[in-house]
């Protein structure tokens, strides 16, 4: 077995979606499980979460089709843009469809002509400038999403800003959207506003009726804004001591000689690496923990390896290191990589075992 594993607390992930409902006032919760749920496993987190939310969210076909092969049966929205050659898989697989251009839009109109049937999730772009219809747009597709095999099972739009708290953008971005859909708002069962951080910083300045949450970020443990909103980390990354040797000062170590001992020391080798989704780009003397306690990376990190100084703790082959989790915050390793959470979950690969708690 290879030694860095990732420990995925499922009590922990459906405490996260509590605290999520709790904190937004608003049970309707979809669960984004795009990107192989963040890295924590899309099949695994859907099923553990489906009777606790209304669908989950996934940004591909391919990854919405693996969890109907793995026996997911509940309902499915892809957020992603569909293509032409895509759209028989939204029958054949019962997937739901974002409507974000109005050729998406005649697509659906032309395919329910012809007998398919559709449940269309409308997108309009309040701000973000990614995927969504402008604001003269949506008027155009709600009126061509008319056939009776077209579900209007959704109305939504994606913040910009929503972790930054006090920014006025999040303000313009939830005015446009009423404005601009008010019209039509109550032909949609529901609508769906934002990810996580909308739903723990602004679900106080949102119409609640019918209104649902995309619970992303905060799903896993971690909040938005680095705050601890009573949340638990789901992913704990651990591997172990494969060799510990004496350091005598002025030895450099690992590539480019970045990094020499200023004084004897000794060195403990753990067996992970950038290749395991640990960034390669990380601070000098940032800390990960071995036998739960704090000692700084010493040189590059390396595809498969990392160096740490262990000054003359006692530490042996076998003992095992924490890389972020349960006792050392992911957004810690973030911040000293200069990137986000996201990054380094995602990156976790799949020869990094996953091994699920509870």
């Amino acid at each position: 077995m290879y030694p860095t594993i990732a420990y995925i607390s499922l009590p922990n992930l459906r405490h996260n979606l509590c605290q999520i409902q709790i904190k937004s006032r608003v049970d309707a919760q979809w669960a984004v499980v795009k990107a192989n749920a963040y890295g924590h496993g899309a099949v695994e987190v859907a099923n553990a979460l489906k009777s606790m939310v209304c669908g989950v969210c996934v940004a591909t076909i391919p990854e919405a089709i693996q969890l109907r092969k793995n026996g997911f049966e509940e309902r499915i929205l892809v957020m992603g843009a569909p293509l032409p050659q895509w759209l028989k898989h939204y029958g054949n697989y019962k997937l739901e469809v974002n409507v974000a251009n109005l050729e998406t839009a005649n697509l659906l109109q032309n395919g329910a002509a012809c007998g398919l049937s559709f449940d269309a999730h409308v997108k309009l772009d309040t701000g973000m400038k990614r995927l969504g219809l402008s604001e003269t747009e949506i008027l155009q597709a709600n009126e061509w999403l008319t056939h009776p095999n077209i579900q209007k099972k959704g109305l939504w739009t994606h913040f910009a800003v929503a972790d930054e708290i006090e920014n006025e953008f999040n303000e313009t971005q939830i005015q446009r959207f009423i404005a601009h859909t008010a019209a039509f708002m109550q032909d949609y069962e529901q609508i769906h506003l934002g990810n996580s951080a909308a739903s723990l910083y602004l679900s106080h300045k949102i119409p609640q009726n019918r209104l649902a949450f995309r619970a992303g970020l905060a799903l896993y443990g971690i909040s938005p804004a680095q705050e601890l909103d009573n949340l638990k980390p789901v992913m704990t990354l651990k591997s172990v001591v494969v060799q510990t040797k004496f350091i005598a000062k002025g030895t450099t170590v690992s590539y480019g000689q970045q990094w020499t001992a200023h004084q004897d020391t000794n060195i403990a080798i753990v067996n992970a690496g950038y290749a395991d989704g640990f960034p390669r780009e990380i601070a000098e003397n940032t800390c990960i923990l071995i036998n739960e306690e704090r000692f700084p990376i010493v040189g590059r990190v390396c595809m498969d390896m990392m160096m740490v100084d262990i000054g003359n703790a006692n530490v042996v082959i076998g003992d095992a290191a924490e890389l972020w989790g349960e006792h050392l915050p992911i957004w810690e390793i973030a911040n000293a990589a200069q990137s986000i959470p996201y990054t380094h979950l995602t990156h976790v690969p799949q020869r990094v075992k996953r091994i699920y708690l509870g």
